[in-house]
């Protein structure tokens, strides 16, 4: 009986800790979108350096949207919204624009551009910190590696 009683408070213990885990969907959905931004970084360097085009990746508080500046492409432009206007295809959905918006109560920061040269590495003389939520990643200018 003892076991037992000792059994369903170790049980009735994890469970008040445990539970409230389950019931809260912004954790995963900040490691989610995390995940998803940084793919689409990376996504992004890989389209530069296939296509031979410079790709922007817009970072804005909100959500990231991928652009380049077909069909020109002569990739000697600053890394601005007025000479890289393209929208980049979406791989998965060739009808849609690379772009998400970010979920309720997830930020990004710093609201930035970030380039990427057709040799992989990026227009910007510095790395690029990016923060999705609390999570945190970053782009290398050297060599565009997205950490």
């Amino acid at each position: 009986m003892v076991e037992l009683v000792v059994t369903l408070v170790i049980i009735g213990s994890l469970a008040a800790i445990g539970a409230p885990l389950f019931f809260t969907k912004q954790t995963f959905d900040q490691s989610g979108f995390y995940n998803e931004t940084l793919s689409a970084v990376r996504f992004a360097q890989k389209h530069a350096v296939a296509t031979g085009c410079t790709v922007r990746v817009n970072i804005s508080a909100t959500g990231y949207a991928l652009f380049d500046d077909a069909p020109a492409c002569n990739n000697t432009n600053a890394c601005s919204a007025a000479n890289y206007g393209h929208s980049v295809t979406h791989p998965a959905d060739p009808g849609r624009a690379f772009s998400a918006s970010a979920p309720a109560g997830i930020g990004l920061s710093p609201a930035t551009d970030i380039c990427f040269r057709p040799l992989g590495n990026t227009t910007g003389a510095g790395n690029v910190n990016v923060t999705v939520g609390t999570q945190q990643f970053t782009v290398w200018a050297a060599t565009g590696y997205a950490q």
